[in-house]
């Protein structure tokens, strides 16, 4: 049974006492309520002392409904049913239920005349003290709560919140009750069997609430069925999974159900036994506004690699149990790779050729289960362009030497990496090993800048080619004439610096030189001459008109007015995406006009929403804001998956080029939805391919006389349903028309 929460607070392990908890006031049973009076009734419900108070801005002309479901299961029905707010709920624990039933024949026999919940001191000796569940229903119907007065000293006005969202709480955490288990419901008053029912015959039941009309208005919804077995909803959730990024759990997602409260969730471990995860009844807390389902998420957590299959099965508001679910298999893979070593100490010596080996120690802290041994990397640009491995066999764990020759004198990387049994490895941070030189390296090349608008200077290089290269060194004049002063503060280990522009002159002036670890410096590079331009920011592009088809995004814009635009950088935005992508680079003096036109060809298939903007960028690198963005649903065309494979030969004996073709993985849907075939061709000397002919998709040849003789054609077909998919075109296949041989006469 499904009820409307408003708000519930609820955390893990629900451990509610039930001491000190008010008695109740003498109870009557059903069968000694069953001899009373009608007046003797009307006076016993008078007489039941309840508090009101908290109650007296209640509207007394409100109506309440008590809900109500039936589970026919042909020797007996079982009812369930609660009332739609706290207020109704509040009042009837006190006054009790009385169902009734109405049989085919017209008889009305009354079931049950005052059902009311289990007194708490038997709900003390029914159920288990460690039963927290049938602990926190005793807490919900007679634990204490705030009265209005109370909360009103306290908190003044603020308080009827507080005691509202409190009764609230209470109601919906006693309806969480009642659904998870059948005794509990049984317990609170909120469910009956009719054993005595018949198999196979029609009733109208009626649960109605015994709340006198003074204190509310109460509706009760009668319910008509037949006695036959019915059993739970079939259960078949779509279930997903995720699998975290600590690579040792797996989280498992299926979609809430109106039929079903409750669930069991079983897993079992590369093909063994199954087994249940959850010790009670698993069930997603979460508040709702309206009558969408949300999503049940549950967690494995903390296991180890391998295979896992899962299965559920759901418990309705009656408490049967469903089938079980289709199973979903999860396999987790090791993902976790040893910690990585610590290199300890190079020692450099040179063996009797004069070459330099090295001795690599290191060291690793913890020795993981799966951890089988090392592997040496070295890296040398003039060797090698990117990481290699030195050592033929792995290393063992207990290894902590490794002797290697390198293959030129000069200085080098090494790393070491820790490897497990699948092949998860993590290295240490690389070393240098470094050889002391006394040649000078070369002058660094390619000097470029790009000025930002607030007048800094960025300028980047090629490198030296050299390994042993270590730093750069930037110089800077006024005049190129004069000497080249080193800049403080403008060394660098990358191939890129900064620096703020300033004085009056036009233009400044910079060089760099490397230098090695061994302190050799290169001769200086090229003057690189940097012009002060236009620092302010452009003004960005404005859109003219935005259209697509099935195709394509058509776009004008109306570029920048400023006259030193270098280029356009044209961005397409995907909704939901973080980054934008950069889609065209336009050079300002290609532009036709006084607009931009772009075309862009989206991925087909998928509706999605698009963003474009355009950046001006002028000749001193200083880039306009993002222009206005142009917005766009694009669908894209709907492609059907058929291959068509086309040949085409020609036929001198019939004079007419023949087609034929094989069509693969058409399906019958897109056949029904009036599939055809469209055959295209370019003869020798046109520039495009044009429309030929329609063909039945049962078709699978044709034939073509209107090619010129010695002319080749060329041919590509492709599928199109009446509701406008299409295939991609089939490969092209060419033919030619021999010139024909003419006979010579005397």
């Amino acid at each position: 049974m499904n009820h409307k929460m408003k708000k519930i607070f609820i955390g893990t392990g629900l451990l509610l006492s039930v001491v000190g908890l008010t008695a109740q006031q003498r109870t009557y049973t059903d069968e000694e309520i069953s001899k009373m009076s009608a007046d003797e009734f009307a006076q016993y419900l008078n007489d039941i002392p309840v508090d009101t108070t908290q109650y007296d801005s209640i509207s007394k002309r409100h109506r309440f409904v008590v809900q109500t479901l039936a589970r026919p299961k042909g020797d007996k029905v079982i009812l369930r049913w609660a009332p739609d707010q706290y207020v109704p709920w509040f009042f009837s624990n006190t006054y009790g239920y009385r169902v009734l039933r109405l049989d085919e024949d017209g008889n009305l026999d009354t079931l049950a005349a005052c059902l009311k919940p289990m007194p708490l001191e038997q709900m003390k000796t029914h159920f288990e003290a460690t039963d927290s569940l049938a602990g926190a229903a005793a807490q919900m119907i007679y634990g204490q709560g705030t009265t209005l007065k109370d909360a009103l000293t306290t908190d003044g006005a603020k308080g009827i919140m507080k005691v509202f969202e409190e009764q609230e709480t209470r109601f919906a955490y006693a309806m969480l009750m009642s659904e998870i288990r059948p005794d509990l419901a049984e317990a609170m008053a909120l469910r009956f069997e009719d054993k005595t029912a018949k198999k196979g015959k029609e009733y109208t039941y009626i649960v109605a609430s015994n709340i006198p009309d003074s204190i509310a208005y109460m509706s009760a919804m009668p319910i008509t069925l037949k006695n036959t077995r019915q059993d739970p909803a079939h259960f078949d959730p779509l279930i997903t999974d995720s699998i975290g990024e600590d690579g040792r759990s797996i989280r498992l997602f299926w979609p809430m159900s109106k039929e079903f409260s409750t669930y069991d969730i079983e897993c079992r471990y590369n093909g063994g036994e199954w087994k249940k995860l959850n010790d009670r009844p698993f069930i997603t807390l979460m508040s709702f506004t309206d009558e969408s389902a949300g999503v049940n998420i549950y967690g494995h957590n903390d296991i180890e690699v391998g295979v896992y299959e899962y299965r559920i099965c759901g418990y309705d508001a009656f408490g049967d149990k469903s089938n079980y679910s289709k199973t979903i298999k999860v396999e987790l893979k090791d993902i976790l790779a040893p910690t990585p070593p610590i290199l300890r100490q190079f020692y450099l010596n040179k063996d009797e050729n004069g070459d330099y080996v090295v001795d690599i120690l290191w060291t690793k802290a913890d020795f993981e289960p799966d951890f089988v041994g090392y592997d040496i990397y070295y890296y040398h640009p003039k060797v090698h362009d990117n990481w290699m491995k030195i050592n033929e066999q792995r290393l063992a764990p207990t290894d902590t030497l490794y002797r290697y020759k390198l293959p030129i004198n000069m200085s080098a990387h090494i790393a070491i990496a820790a490897v497990d049994t699948i092949g998860n490895y993590t290295t240490s941070l690389p070393a240098e090993v470094h050889i002391a030189d006394e040649t000078a390296p070369s002058a660094p090349t390619n000097l470029k800048y790009k000025v930002s608008p607030n007048g800094l200077v960025t300028i980047t290089w090629s490198p030296s080619p050299e390994d042993d290269v270590y730093q750069y060194q930037l110089y800077a004049a006024n005049n190129p004439k004069k000497d080249f002063l080193p800049m403080k503060g403008k060394t660098v280990s990358d191939t890129l610096i900064v620096d703020t522009i300033s004085g009056t002159n036009q233009f400044s002036y910079y060089r760099l030189k490397a230098f090695d670890y061994s302190g050799n410096e290169s001769k200086f590079s090229e003057i690189l001459t940097v012009q002060r331009l236009n620092f302010k920011q452009p003004q960005p592009c404005r859109i003219d008109s935005l259209s697509f088809t099935e195709e394509y995004v058509y776009m004008k814009w109306f570029p920048s007015p400023e006259s030193d635009i270098k280029q356009y950088y044209v961005y397409r935005h995907l909704a939901g995406q973080e980054v934008s992508d950069l889609i065209k680079i336009i050079p300002a003096d290609s532009l036709k006009g006084n607009r931009i036109e772009i075309y862009d060809y989206p991925t087909p298939n998928q509706e999605k929403r698009y963003y474009y903007y355009i950046e001006s960028m002028n000749t001193t690198g200083v880039s306009s804001n993002p222009s206005h963005k142009a917005s766009v649903l694009f669908k894209g065309p709907r492609m059907i998956n058929a291959r068509i494979s086309l040949n085409a030969v020609y036929r001198p004996e019939l004079e007419r080029i023949i087609l034929a073709w094989d069509i693969r993985d058409l399906t019958q849907a897109d056949i029904n939805d009036g599939a055809y075939i469209c055959l295209y061709r370019k003869i020798e000397g046109e520039e495009y391919f044009r429309f030929m002919e329609t063909l039945k998709i049962n078709e699978r040849s044709t034939y073509d006389r209107r090619v010129p003789e010695g002319k080749s054609a060329e041919y590509e077909m492709r599928i199109i349903t009446r509701s406008g998919k299409r295939s991609e075109y089939s490969n092209r296949t060419k033919a030619t028309v021999p010139v024909k041989e003419t006979e010579m006469s005397n």
